[in-house]
């Protein structure tokens, strides 16, 4: 091959690679979107991460502003004027979603209307389809401690055939084992070489997890089934430790790491 079009070419595919993994990257994230209204005086917004206290400001534009590439948690909004506090409000973001929220209009209030209405649980301004879970709901589910367990929690998905081997082997909505793909942190864990389970980490690893079964964006490439896309757990501002016990009697598998006849998990973030 000829050896200038190589020289011309390499830079080409590195930036293709580079935009791709940070496209991949970006929907580890969230955001924050919203309105101010009845506030005609100039103001800026300011979010601000409750569990790492890294603060963030954005002047609206026409009195709408939004703000992306947020870690999932909690985070507090604010109304700044000339320094001073007007309305705050505390949101929680969530994994590769949007959070909207609406400030001002508390002062002049002349009439108050209560009406009521159903809150649709279905979010309109994308067209994908699955679920996001947390590992403080995990806690409060009978499911099993693994990635498979979780993933055959959203409509559409079920169980892999047993001729084939490994974790992660699911089926969605009729499609082969080995047609999903899997993320943690934006990298890809999935088997390369066979398409058919994924690299794993300890299950208490997991922050969030993700769950798309279709209308799921270009950018999650080589798959024709569904996308798992999870998050890890990071430090924050407070020190936490945690010890877990697991036991089960009927491991053949013993001894090793994740199969343990007593299995104990240090973590400390």
């Amino acid at each position: 091959m000829n050896k200038s079009f190589l020289t011309r070419i390499m830079p080409l595919a590195l930036a293709i690679g580079c935009l791709t993994y940070q496209a991949q990257a970006n929907d580890i994230n969230g955001a924050i979107s919203g309105a101010i209204v009845g506030i005609e005086e100039s103001v800026e917004v300011q979010i601000k991460d409750l569990s790492r206290g890294q603060i963030k400001t954005i002047t609206p534009v026409d009195g709408e502003f939004r703000l992306g590439s947020l870690t999932p948690g909690k985070y507090i909004v604010s109304i700044i004027s000339s320094g001073r506090v007007i309305e705050a409000r505390e949101v929680v973001v969530p994994l590769g979603g949007t959070t909207q929220v609406v400030l001002g209009g508390s002062e002049n209030i002349e009439e108050v209307t209560v009406t009521a209405s159903r809150i649709s649980q279905v979010d309109t301004s994308i067209a994908e389809s699955g679920m996001v879970i947390s590992a403080d709901q995990l806690i409060e589910l009978p499911v099993a401690r693994n990635l498979q367990a979780v993933t055959m929690l959203a409509p559409g998905v079920s169980l892999g055939d047993n001729a084939f081997e490994g974790e992660g082997v699911v089926s969605f909505a009729g499609s082969s084992v080995a047609e999903n793909t899997s993320y943690i942190n934006g990298l890809n864990t999935t088997n390369f070489r066979t398409g058919v389970g994924f690299s794993k980490v300890p299950f208490e690893f997991y922050d969030t997890i993700q769950v798309k079964t279709g209308g799921y964006s270009a950018k999650f490439g080589r798959s024709t089934g569904g996308v798992m896309n999870a998050t890890a757990k990071s430090g924050t501002n407070d020190f936490k430790a945690g010890v877990n016990a697991y036991s089960d009697w009927q491991l053949s598998t013993v001894p090793n790491t994740y199969g343990n006849l007593y299995k104990f998990v240090f973590l400390a973030r």
